[in-house]
């Protein structure tokens, strides 16, 4: 049982942002969901409905922050390190949650989608 969070208040105030995104609409379990923090000018992202559990990552952090490459590069890297295989189920296949998050990733990266402070 959970029973006390404790943050500092600092990071309260972070720029943070969190994506579902369903098969249909607004109806319907997430097929993926994206959380993204920016702190220190770096972001973190956590991840659902990607594998049977959700997680963070830090190798797909680091590849996501990588000015060096294209953002299309970040996001194809990432990808290469999803720690457990992509579910695949009624909700969606593997080839299609893997379409949803490029695309979320795409939006978070571009700051589209109410992602204006991330």
């Amino acid at each position: 049982m959970l029973v006390q969070i404790i943050i500092e208040e600092k990071d309260i105030e972070l720029p943070f942002l969190c994506v579902k995104k369903r098969k249909h609409w607004d109806v319907g379990y997430p097929l993926v969901t994206v959380a993204a923090l920016k702190k220190d000018n770096y972001l973190r992202f956590a991840f659902s409905g990607l594998c049977s559990y959700p997680f963070r990552n830090e190798k797909m952090e680091k590849s996501l922050n990588n000015q060096e490459l294209s953002k299309e590069a970040r996001i194809q890297e990432a990808i290469g390190y999803i720690p457990a295989p992509v579910i695949n189920d009624v909700h969606g296949s593997a080839d299609y949650r893997i379409f949803v998050l490029k695309n979320t990733l795409q939006d978070v990266l571009d700051n589209k989608g109410g992602a204006e402070n991330v």
